[in-house]
């Protein structure tokens, strides 16, 4: 028998939770939740370890694992030759990746350009332009531009491969990431490589932050990334005898949405033909642009429309939605005071539940052949998925008709398109908020860890 504290430094609230270990089961102890120290993040982690045990200091007896999102979703420049383009292919990259546009810049740039990317401080320059053997003038004049730019901005070039060994030479002081072009040829779009370098990044940066130096000299341990955790503990669940044979996990925080699903690669028939790379059985996707308090204002402008007609439906305002978001920026704990604000979280919630769910299924069309009509299919089909976990401050405390609300009516910009969602999900609520504190867990006693989730989240009369 063993103690383990686990503790999660995310955006918005820092969790911690002991648990006594035994040989195939945690007992939980204790738990709590302070708002995350984002000017010193030890401070939230020693507050913490005072509620756990009336001390700063981690008993002998006690193993530790900790993880930290505080960093939240990345801003990215994106710099580019034609506006349309650079904005289109720049969200593709950024989609699912843990980062979100902050600022666009096109055609030839500017000194007033350098000195706003300076200013903006952007976690990400995504440099695009040109496809593979065309424009190379704008895009070498651009390259000369940024050479001024702080160097600890880490650079993506992803732009005209002509200008590979330019873009060396010129940025040989950078942190310099060439990649293959976002747009190789013209309506021929390469976002993968992208948004891979993209998340690469973000695991990185996520475990950094003003105090994480001291916690990792104090505890002689470094953070692990909260997405890579609970990826990890996405395996660890699927393994297990009694998990569900398919399942989402949704991960709402203050700065991103985290969606990871489990499924067995099966086609529905034999007249589906599959488009594009191969899906995993599990899968993760990051919206840093789609969050519940910092990004809040991101969130409710990826879907306009959706927006607009909960609003209505809710005989909300947009002065009150307005008013609302902006008090996340004053204080990214703030926590509703009223009903008119607890519908308005309510409606927040779903546009960052419908959107990551959105993005993370794959769709499907029907083509007419000589043969008669066949099915492609592009991404991950989720709708044979029948348990919905949720995680995070709302989804913690959400009821299914949250994924009713989300999801009901949700089509493809393509009207011939459909999206692969859940068809009929049943939704289990992570009420204590223990899955992101468990993943830390499971890297010590996984098959512990793995059957505490379920427990707790009452899943085991329908995983048998």
């Amino acid at each position: 028998m063993d103690k383990i504290v686990s503790i999660d430094i995310g955006s918005t609230f820092t969790k911690g939770a002991l648990f006594r270990y035994y040989d195939e089961s945690l007992e939980l102890i204790s738990r709590t939740c302070v708002p995350t120290t984002t000017s010193h993040l030890a401070d939230g982690f020693s507050s913490c370890c005072l509620d756990l045990f009336g001390s700063e200091e981690i008993p002998g007896n006690c193993s530790l694992v900790y993880s930290s999102s505080a960093k939240g979703g990345l801003a990215i420049a994106a710099i580019g030759v034609v506006p349309e383009l650079t904005l289109k292919m720049a969200k593709e990259a950024a989609c699912s990746a843990g980062g979100k546009i902050q600022s666009v810049f096109a055609y030839k740039l500017t000194d007033e350009d350098i000195t706003l990317i300076n200013n903006q401080r952007p976690d990400i320059i995504l440099f695009t332009g040109g496809t593979d053997g065309g424009n190379e003038i704008i895009v070498g004049h651009n390259l000369h531009m940024i050479k001024d730019i702080s160097k600890n901005i880490p650079i993506i070039f992803a732009a005209n491969r002509s200008l590979h060994k330019q873009a060396r030479e010129l940025l040989a002081k950078h942190q310099l990431h060439i990649i293959e072009n976002v747009l190789p040829e013209l309506n021929c779009p390469n976002p993968v490589p992208a948004q891979s370098k993209i998340r690469e990044i973000f695991l990185k940066q996520i475990v950094t932050g003003k105090g994480l130096d001291e916690l990792m000299e104090r505890t002689g341990q470094t953070p692990v990334p909260t997405p890579y955790s609970m990826l990890e503990f996405v395996k660890v669940l699927a393994d297990y005898s009694k998990s569900p044979r398919e399942f989402c996990i949704i991960d709402m925080g203050g700065a991103t949405t985290d969606f990871y699903s489990r499924t067995r690669r099966e086609l529905d028939s034999d007249s589906v033909i599959t488009r594009g790379l191969p899906e995993p059985d599990i899968k993760r996707t990051v919206e840093g642009d789609v969050g519940m308090r910092i990004c809040a204002d991101a969130a409710i402008a990826s879907d306009a429309r959706f927006v607009e007609f909960k609003l209505e439906e809710n005989s909300l305002s947009r002065d009150e939605l307005d008013a609302f978001l902006f008090k996340f920026k004053e204080e990214p704990s703030y926590l509703p005071k009223n009903d008119t604000e607890k519908k308005l979280e309510k409606l927040l919630a779903a546009v960052c539940l419908r959107t990551a769910a959105v993005r993370h299924s794959g769709r499907r069309r029907t083509v007419y052949t000589i043969v008669g009509p066949t099915s492609v299919q592009t991404g991950k089909n989720l709708q044979r998925i029948q348990t919905i976990i949720g995680t995070g401050g709302f989804l913690a405390q959400a009821g299914n008709e949250i994924l009713k609300d989300t999801f009901a009516g949700a089509t493809s910009v393509n009207p011939e398109e459909e999206i692969l969602l859940p068809e009929n999900p049943e939704f289990f609520a992570d009420h204590e908020y223990l899955l992101p504190l468990l993943a830390n867990t499971a890297r010590i006693a996984p098959k512990a860890a793995a059957a505490t989730a379920l427990n707790k989240i009452a899943l085991r009369e329908i995983s048998k």
